[in-house]
Order: structure tokens, then sequence, then C-alpha cells
């Protein structure tokens, strides 16, 4: 729960760069039940009359992942005046339909949610802001993990400590049915996603290995596992 400020909301409040992070799940309506799990990334650019447009994205998609693969597509942001924060969020071309509640400029609640393809997902938005650069994302984070939302999923908290010189040290906790590990160290290197330069997109490992990461800000980044079987987000705060 979030205390709303800065109404009235309108379109003509949201520029610049936003960061969208979420955590959802595919269903079968005709066997009424779960057939897969989604974790996704995005940062796009608003343009101040409603329209947004994508600059990167990361998926995870029953530990299938794909980087860029939402690239230049765009949406329009239509503010609902009944019913103050509250939006509807139309994907050019799709029949994707995402609600998103604001309670703050540029910070929402989000409800993506696609019934004709049998997909669901909740999340949040954020203004982004910083450089960057290694040393402007360096300190000391602690993290934790959205995990798919199943029984036998396991959860991840710890700490990572990002140099900067592109290095990172840490420690994780896991937890998960019949199963409780404290502090396993971890180590490794990160490099700013060269794809996508100036969207604060980095990468820990590659390809299905390792996370893939946006900057929100200088002490918030928001993060998928790349080919994880229960696809998840990662939230690293200072």
């Amino acid at each position: 729960m979030r205390t709303q400020l800065n109404a009235p909301y309108s379109g003509t409040g949201l520029t610049g760069s936003f960061v969208t992070y979420e955590q959802g799940y595919e269903y079968s309506s005709s066997s009424s039940s779960v057939t897969g799990y989604d974790s996704m990334v995005v940062v796009a650019t608003v343009n101040g009359s409603g329209g947004s447009t994508v600059n990167q994205m990361y998926q995870d998609e029953n530990g299938t992942y794909r980087a860029g693969q939402g690239i230049g597509s765009t949406s329009t942001t239509t503010f609902d005046t009944s019913n103050p924060g509250r939006a509807a969020i139309t994907v050019s071309g799709s029949t994707d339909t995402m609600i998103a509640y604001y309670f703050n400029t540029g910070s929402a609640f989000q409800l993506d949610f696609n019934a004709s393809q049998g997909y669901l997902a909740t999340g949040w938005t954020e203004p982004q802001s910083g450089t960057f650069t290694d040393a402007a994302v360096a300190g000391n984070y602690l993290f934790g993990q959205l995990p798919r939302p199943e029984p036998t999923s396991n959860g991840n908290v710890g700490e990572i400590t990002l140099s900067n010189s592109g290095n990172l040290t840490g420690g994780i906790t896991t937890a998960g049915e019949g199963d409780f590990t404290y502090d396993q160290s971890m180590s490794g290197t990160y490099n700013w996603d060269t794809t996508t330069p100036g969207t604060g997109s980095f990468l820990f490992g590659s390809g299905s290995k390792g996370m893939s990461c946006i900057v929100i800000s200088s002490t918030k980044d928001a993060c998928v596992i790349n080919g994880d079987s229960g696809p998840s987000v990662i939230i690293m705060q200072q």
C-alpha cells in the first residue's frame, strides 16, 4: 500500500525514461491450470502525451531467455478522469492490455493481462534516473527475489557488492521446499549491454547464465535471472 501523491494525474506528467518489472504466469482456460511462468524487465521512453517506446527488454519464459525482443514497440497510456491515478495502457498492434494505478509521478502498480492469450502478470513502474557508469552503480546492495507463484519455487535473498571496475562479490541465501542454505558465496563480473547503450542495461554473465538488469536509480536495479526454469525478478537496492 502506498499513499497516493501528486493528483491529478495525466499523460503530460509522464516524460523521460521508466523501468517496468513484472512477474506473471500463463494459464489455460480450457483446463483451468497454470501452463508456464514469465518474468520481465523493461525500460521505455515516455513522450509527455501518453505515448511510450521500449528501449530494452529482458524476459525469461519457462527457462527460455530473450533479450531485446520488444525493442521499438509502442504503447499509449490513457488516464481515467473518474478514478485518479488509474490508467489503461494499450500496446500498439496487440490485444495486450495493462492497467496501472499511479501513486506518485511516474510510479505505479501495474496489472498486465491478455485474456485471449492466457497471460497475467503484476508489477511496478518507476522513473529511471542517474548516469550509467561503473562508478555510478558501485556500492553494496541487498537483494530480494520475486519468485514465481508456485509452491516448489525457490526464493533467494542476499548481498552483492558492485565495484567501480566491473567486478561483483557477495553471498546468497536460498530457501525452497525442503531446502535452506545460508550465505553461499558468489563472484563474477558485470558489463553494460552495448547493444542498447545509454539505457542503463547491464549483464551478469551472458546468455542463459547470470542475470540481466536495468538501472532504476543509482541505488536500485531490477533484474531477471537468465534461463531459469522458475522465472523470477530480482530487486537490488542499496
